[in-house]
């Protein structure tokens, strides 16, 4: 089981949105139409996100972005670790609560309701030893 400080190793390589669990647990209004309910459905499960030692490099809609990120934060949980990430780009910085619920998936809380990811590639080995040189 990872431990905190294994938590950069765990977040390195590439994570997709898992439609399936997100739409699962998520809390709609209670007068949402069926059509506009399947049409924010529709939403999740094809952003990817891919994490090296220094940059995330997120691809949706055949639109890419890559920021510098750091990890502010981490702190082993009761049984996966948590992350704070604070990117940056021209826009400014942006924080991001990383929960993991396993080593191949984790989610990003917002409210009462949360996105879910799961990994889809590991990283290269190269790239998890230049991750634990940066702790």
């Amino acid at each position: 089981m990872p431990r905190a400080k294994d938590a950069r190793t765990l977040l390195l390589g590439t994570w997709r949105s898992d439609r399936k669990r997100t739409v699962a647990q998520w809390v709609y209004p209670k007068r949402l139409a069926v059509k506009r309910r399947k049409w924010f459905e529709s939403i999740f499960g094809h952003l990817t996100i891919q994490y090296t030692a220094k940059f995330e490099i997120s691809r949706h809609e055949g639109k890419r972005s890559r920021r510098r990120y750091r990890i502010a934060w981490s702190r082993e949980g009761p049984v996966f670790p948590q992350l704070f990430i604070v990117t940056h780009d021209t826009a400014g910085e942006k924080g991001t609560h990383i929960f993991f619920d396993s080593p191949n998936s984790f989610y990003v809380q917002g409210g009462e309701c949360a996105e879910f990811f799961k990994r889809v590639t590991s990283p290269p080995k190269s790239t998890r030893a230049s991750a634990a040189r940066h702790r």
